[in-house]
Protein backbone atom coordinates (compact mmCIF):
# COMPACT_ATOMS: atom_id res chain seq x y z
CA UNK A 1 0.00 0.00 0.00
CA UNK A 2 2.87 2.41 1.21
CA UNK A 3 3.53 2.50 -3.00
CA UNK A 4 0.33 2.99 -4.50
CA UNK A 5 0.12 5.76 -1.95
CA UNK A 6 3.35 7.28 -3.53
CA UNK A 7 2.62 6.79 -6.89
CA UNK A 8 -0.71 8.35 -6.40
CA UNK A 9 1.00 11.25 -5.02
CA UNK A 10 3.46 11.45 -7.67
CA UNK A 11 0.98 11.39 -10.33
CA UNK A 12 -1.20 13.94 -8.35
CA UNK A 13 1.58 16.20 -7.81
CA UNK A 14 2.64 16.27 -11.84
CA UNK A 15 -0.69 16.69 -13.06
CA UNK A 16 -2.28 18.75 -10.72
CA UNK A 17 -3.22 21.24 -13.26
CA UNK A 18 -5.28 19.02 -14.92
CA UNK A 19 -7.00 17.87 -12.17
CA UNK A 20 -8.34 21.15 -10.96
CA UNK A 21 -8.96 22.07 -14.51
CA UNK A 22 -11.51 18.68 -14.45
CA UNK A 23 -13.13 19.88 -10.99
CA UNK A 24 -13.41 23.22 -12.53
CA UNK A 25 -15.62 22.07 -15.80
CA UNK A 26 -17.15 19.22 -14.15
CA UNK A 27 -17.63 19.51 -10.31
CA UNK A 28 -17.91 23.45 -10.05
CA UNK A 29 -20.89 23.60 -12.71
CA UNK A 30 -22.76 20.48 -11.12
CA UNK A 31 -22.40 21.86 -7.87
CA UNK A 32 -24.03 25.35 -9.18
CA UNK A 33 -27.14 23.11 -10.99
CA UNK A 34 -27.63 21.47 -7.61
CA UNK A 35 -27.53 24.38 -5.36
CA UNK A 36 -29.16 27.36 -7.76
CA UNK A 37 -31.65 25.00 -9.47
CA UNK A 38 -32.25 21.60 -7.86
CA UNK A 39 -32.67 22.97 -4.25
CA UNK A 40 -34.48 26.25 -5.31
CA UNK A 41 -37.20 24.39 -7.25
CA UNK A 42 -37.78 21.65 -4.86
CA UNK A 43 -37.37 23.99 -2.41
CA UNK A 44 -35.74 20.95 -0.06
CA UNK A 45 -35.82 22.98 3.35
CA UNK A 46 -38.48 24.08 3.33
CA UNK A 47 -40.50 20.45 1.85
CA UNK A 48 -38.44 18.23 4.65
CA UNK A 49 -39.61 20.38 6.76
CA UNK A 50 -43.42 20.27 5.94
CA UNK A 51 -42.96 16.53 5.49
CA UNK A 52 -41.13 15.48 9.15
CA UNK A 53 -43.79 18.23 11.26
CA UNK A 54 -46.93 16.53 9.37
CA UNK A 55 -45.22 12.87 9.93
CA UNK A 56 -45.02 13.11 13.45
CA UNK A 57 -48.27 15.10 14.19
CA UNK A 58 -51.20 13.32 15.87
CA UNK A 59 -53.05 13.73 12.78
CA UNK A 60 -50.61 11.82 10.56
CA UNK A 61 -51.83 8.82 12.79
CA UNK A 62 -55.72 8.77 11.61
CA UNK A 63 -54.55 9.12 7.98
CA UNK A 64 -54.97 5.49 6.06
CA UNK A 65 -54.47 6.48 2.52
CA UNK A 66 -52.12 8.72 0.76
CA UNK A 67 -54.95 10.79 -1.28
CA UNK A 68 -56.25 11.79 2.40
CA UNK A 69 -52.78 13.49 2.93
CA UNK A 70 -53.44 17.56 2.43
CA UNK A 71 -52.37 18.84 -0.40
CA UNK A 72 -49.19 20.97 1.08
CA UNK A 73 -47.93 17.54 2.19
CA UNK A 74 -48.86 15.84 -1.09
CA UNK A 75 -46.81 18.63 -2.99
CA UNK A 76 -43.35 18.35 0.08
CA UNK A 77 -43.61 14.74 -0.43
CA UNK A 78 -43.04 15.03 -4.40
CA UNK A 79 -40.70 17.70 -4.13
CA UNK A 80 -38.59 15.48 -1.79
CA UNK A 81 -38.59 12.58 -4.70
CA UNK A 82 -37.66 14.89 -7.39
CA UNK A 83 -34.75 16.75 -5.32
CA UNK A 84 -33.21 12.72 -4.88
CA UNK A 85 -33.92 11.96 -8.04
CA UNK A 86 -32.66 14.88 -9.86
CA UNK A 87 -29.20 14.93 -6.92
CA UNK A 88 -28.91 11.10 -8.30
CA UNK A 89 -29.00 12.05 -11.92
CA UNK A 90 -26.19 14.77 -11.67
CA UNK A 91 -24.40 12.20 -9.11
CA UNK A 92 -24.14 9.84 -11.99
CA UNK A 93 -22.65 12.52 -14.53
CA UNK A 94 -19.69 13.93 -11.66
CA UNK A 95 -18.83 9.75 -12.27
CA UNK A 96 -17.15 11.80 -15.58
CA UNK A 97 -14.60 12.98 -12.85
CA UNK A 98 -13.34 9.95 -11.39
CA UNK A 99 -13.28 8.47 -14.81
CA UNK A 100 -10.92 10.88 -16.11
CA UNK A 101 -8.62 10.89 -12.95
CA UNK A 102 -8.77 6.73 -13.57
CA UNK A 103 -7.53 7.31 -16.94
CA UNK A 104 -5.16 9.82 -16.26
CA UNK A 105 -3.67 6.94 -13.83
CA UNK A 106 -3.59 4.91 -16.37
CA UNK A 107 -1.76 6.62 -18.61
CA UNK A 108 1.14 7.71 -16.30
CA UNK A 109 1.81 4.09 -15.41
CA UNK A 110 0.98 2.60 -18.51
CA UNK A 111 2.50 4.93 -20.95
CA UNK A 112 5.33 6.57 -19.03
CA UNK A 113 6.94 8.30 -22.23
CA UNK A 114 3.85 10.45 -23.55
CA UNK A 115 3.30 13.88 -22.63
CA UNK A 116 -0.50 14.53 -22.38
CA UNK A 117 -3.21 17.44 -21.71
CA UNK A 118 -6.03 18.32 -20.59
CA UNK A 119 -8.03 17.51 -23.68
CA UNK A 120 -6.52 14.21 -24.72
CA UNK A 121 -7.12 13.04 -21.10
CA UNK A 122 -10.86 14.07 -21.27
CA UNK A 123 -11.57 12.57 -24.31
CA UNK A 124 -10.33 9.26 -23.45
CA UNK A 125 -12.35 9.65 -20.59
CA UNK A 126 -15.69 10.39 -22.18
CA UNK A 127 -14.50 7.28 -23.98
CA UNK A 128 -14.63 4.87 -21.24
CA UNK A 129 -17.52 7.08 -19.32
CA UNK A 130 -20.57 4.76 -20.62
CA UNK A 131 -18.52 1.12 -19.64
CA UNK A 132 -17.90 2.90 -16.36
CA UNK A 133 -21.68 3.77 -15.91
CA UNK A 134 -22.27 0.30 -16.91
CA UNK A 135 -20.39 -1.08 -14.42
CA UNK A 136 -21.78 1.18 -11.46
CA UNK A 137 -24.72 0.24 -12.17
CA UNK A 138 -23.64 -3.85 -12.11
CA UNK A 139 -21.92 -3.05 -8.77
CA UNK A 140 -24.46 -1.17 -6.90
CA UNK A 141 -27.36 -3.68 -8.14
CA UNK A 142 -25.28 -6.71 -7.08
CA UNK A 143 -24.67 -4.51 -3.69
CA UNK A 144 -28.00 -3.80 -2.98
CA UNK A 145 -29.19 -7.17 -3.82
CA UNK A 146 -26.52 -8.31 -1.25
CA UNK A 147 -27.99 -5.93 1.74
CA UNK A 148 -31.48 -6.78 1.23
CA UNK A 149 -30.18 -10.04 1.88
CA UNK A 150 -28.40 -8.87 5.50
CA UNK A 151 -26.08 -6.13 5.84
CA UNK A 152 -22.88 -8.41 5.84
CA UNK A 153 -23.81 -9.99 2.38
CA UNK A 154 -23.93 -6.64 1.04
CA UNK A 155 -20.33 -5.51 2.60
CA UNK A 156 -18.80 -8.82 1.08
CA UNK A 157 -20.03 -7.95 -2.42
CA UNK A 158 -18.79 -4.26 -1.90
CA UNK A 159 -15.76 -5.52 -1.45
CA UNK A 160 -14.90 -8.30 -3.64
CA UNK A 161 -16.33 -6.06 -6.24
CA UNK A 162 -14.20 -2.61 -5.08
CA UNK A 163 -11.61 -2.97 -8.00
CA UNK A 164 -14.31 -3.69 -11.11
CA UNK A 165 -15.01 -0.10 -12.05
CA UNK A 166 -10.76 0.26 -12.24
CA UNK A 167 -10.26 -3.19 -13.90
CA UNK A 168 -13.10 -1.36 -16.39
CA UNK A 169 -10.83 1.62 -17.08
CA UNK A 170 -7.87 -0.48 -17.50
CA UNK A 171 -9.32 -3.71 -19.46
CA UNK A 172 -12.39 -1.80 -21.77
CA UNK A 173 -14.35 -4.64 -20.68
CA UNK A 174 -17.21 -5.32 -18.74
CA UNK A 175 -16.66 -8.91 -18.54
CA UNK A 176 -13.14 -8.92 -17.67
CA UNK A 177 -13.10 -6.51 -14.98
CA UNK A 178 -15.96 -8.52 -13.33
CA UNK A 179 -13.33 -11.09 -13.73
CA UNK A 180 -9.86 -9.01 -12.40
CA UNK A 181 -11.66 -7.65 -9.41
CA UNK A 182 -12.52 -11.75 -8.05
CA UNK A 183 -9.07 -12.05 -8.86
CA UNK A 184 -7.71 -9.62 -6.58
CA UNK A 185 -10.21 -10.48 -4.02
CA UNK A 186 -8.78 -13.99 -3.97
CA UNK A 187 -5.17 -13.26 -4.07
CA UNK A 188 -5.56 -9.97 -1.39
CA UNK A 189 -8.48 -9.82 0.29
CA UNK A 190 -7.30 -7.70 3.42
CA UNK A 191 -5.98 -4.97 0.95
CA UNK A 192 -9.32 -4.72 -1.06
CA UNK A 193 -10.91 -3.79 2.82
CA UNK A 194 -8.62 -1.28 2.98
CA UNK A 195 -8.35 -0.24 -0.39
CA UNK A 196 -12.88 -0.16 0.22
CA UNK A 197 -12.49 2.04 3.00
CA UNK A 198 -10.61 4.30 1.25
CA UNK A 199 -12.30 4.23 -1.84
CA UNK A 200 -15.66 4.78 -0.72
CA UNK A 201 -15.60 5.37 2.72
CA UNK A 202 -13.16 8.37 2.68
CA UNK A 203 -15.49 10.51 0.53
CA UNK A 204 -18.62 9.61 2.06
CA UNK A 205 -17.25 10.30 5.56
CA UNK A 206 -16.08 13.81 4.47
CA UNK A 207 -19.06 14.48 2.63
CA UNK A 208 -21.29 13.45 5.85
CA UNK A 209 -18.96 15.75 8.12
CA UNK A 210 -18.93 19.04 5.56
CA UNK A 211 -22.74 18.42 4.85
CA UNK A 212 -23.26 18.51 9.36
CA UNK A 213 -20.92 21.56 9.23
CA UNK A 214 -22.83 23.44 6.53
CA UNK A 215 -26.19 22.36 7.98
CA UNK A 216 -25.59 25.35 11.07
CA UNK A 217 -24.32 27.93 8.06
CA UNK A 218 -28.20 29.72 7.16
CA UNK A 219 -27.23 33.41 7.57
CA UNK A 220 -26.20 35.21 5.61
CA UNK A 221 -26.97 33.44 2.59
CA UNK A 222 -23.18 34.52 1.15
CA UNK A 223 -21.71 32.61 3.57
CA UNK A 224 -23.63 29.63 3.12
CA UNK A 225 -23.10 29.92 -0.73
CA UNK A 226 -19.49 30.04 -0.92
CA UNK A 227 -19.01 27.32 2.23
CA UNK A 228 -21.29 25.20 -0.19
CA UNK A 229 -18.86 25.60 -2.80
CA UNK A 230 -15.97 25.43 -1.50
CA UNK A 231 -16.96 22.26 0.52
CA UNK A 232 -18.22 20.85 -3.02
CA UNK A 233 -14.65 20.99 -4.48
CA UNK A 234 -13.04 19.66 -1.69
CA UNK A 235 -15.19 16.49 -1.72
CA UNK A 236 -15.00 16.42 -5.44
CA UNK A 237 -10.93 16.64 -5.03
CA UNK A 238 -11.42 13.70 -2.36
CA UNK A 239 -13.42 11.66 -4.41
CA UNK A 240 -11.18 12.16 -7.77
CA UNK A 241 -8.05 11.54 -5.68
CA UNK A 242 -9.73 8.38 -4.03
CA UNK A 243 -10.53 7.14 -7.42
CA UNK A 244 -6.65 7.64 -8.66
CA UNK A 245 -5.45 5.67 -5.89
CA UNK A 246 -8.11 2.89 -6.20
CA UNK A 247 -6.50 2.69 -10.35
CA UNK A 248 -3.02 3.05 -9.05
CA UNK A 249 -3.77 0.14 -6.59
CA UNK A 250 -5.72 -1.96 -9.49
CA UNK A 251 -2.48 -1.49 -11.79
CA UNK A 252 0.10 -2.30 -9.50
CA UNK A 253 -1.33 -5.45 -8.36
CA UNK A 254 -3.02 -6.66 -11.90
CA UNK A 255 -1.38 -9.12 -13.99
CA UNK A 256 -3.33 -8.54 -16.75
CA UNK A 257 -1.39 -7.29 -19.58
CA UNK A 258 -4.32 -6.36 -22.81
CA UNK A 259 -1.44 -6.71 -25.91
CA UNK A 260 -1.17 -10.62 -24.28
CA UNK A 261 -4.80 -11.04 -23.92
CA UNK A 262 -8.42 -11.33 -26.20
CA UNK A 263 -9.51 -8.57 -25.56
CA UNK A 264 -13.83 -8.90 -24.29
CA UNK A 265 -16.03 -5.78 -25.44
CA UNK A 266 -19.30 -5.44 -24.19
CA UNK A 267 -19.71 -2.11 -25.68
Amino acid sequence: MKEVFKKTGEILKSNIAIILAVILLIVVPLWAIQFFVVEKVCDIENSINTYVTYITSDEALTVEDATELPADVRSAWKKILTYYGLSALLSVFSLLAECIAMVLAVKRIKQKNEVYTLMPVMNDGMTAYPRVILATVIVLAICLVGFTMFILPGIYLTIVLSCMVPAVIYTKSIKRGLFESLKLFRKMPGKLVLLTLIYRGAPLLLSFILSFALSYLTEPYAVKLIASLIGNIITGLASVICAMFCEVFYLENTEYEPEKEDKVRIM
